[in-house]
């Protein structure tokens, strides 16, 4: 009988430390791609074309946008603040692929959504908002 118990003590105590390292971070769930979903916008707010975030779980992402001027890709790195700010960073090109500058985003990160999402807000150059973006994670 006391075998039987410390076999079961044993089995019960690997199961929680599966458990235990299996546990969610802010990295393994931003690991993925994210589809771009409208969320709202303004009346001013162009048309809103296909975006899609993939993020490597490593501090790379690259952000695709099909749009009817073409596909355009933009690589970057990214944190995770707070387990629930995502800023990316990343630098700007002109269409000779000379440096014009550099740019950053903050997302807003809700795990706990099914699926979990990524939300920004888009502003024009006066500061209004143009747009509210969601991205699902895929």
């Amino acid at each position: 009988m006391k075998k039987q118990l410390y076999v079961f003590a044993f089995v019960v105590g690997l199961l929680s430390l599966c458990f235990i390292s299996c546990e969610q971070t802010p990295d393994n769930i931003l690991k993925g791609t994210w589809k771009c979903v409208p969320f709202s916008s303004s009346s001013a707010a162009e048309e809103i074309y296909d975006m899609v975030y993939v993020f490597d779980g490593k501090g790379n992402f690259t952000f695709t946008v099909n749009s009817s001027e073409g596909i355009r890709t933009t690589k970057g790195t990214y944190t995770i603040e707070n387990g629930t700010i995502v800023r990316t960073f990343y630098t700007k090109y002109n269409l000779d692929g000379d440096v014009v500058g550099e740019g950053s985003e903050a997302f807003t990160l809700d795990a706990k959504s099914i699926p979990p999402t990524l939300t920004t807000t888009v502003y024009d150059a006066d500061g209004r908002i143009l747009a509210e973006l969601r991205f699902v994670k895929q």
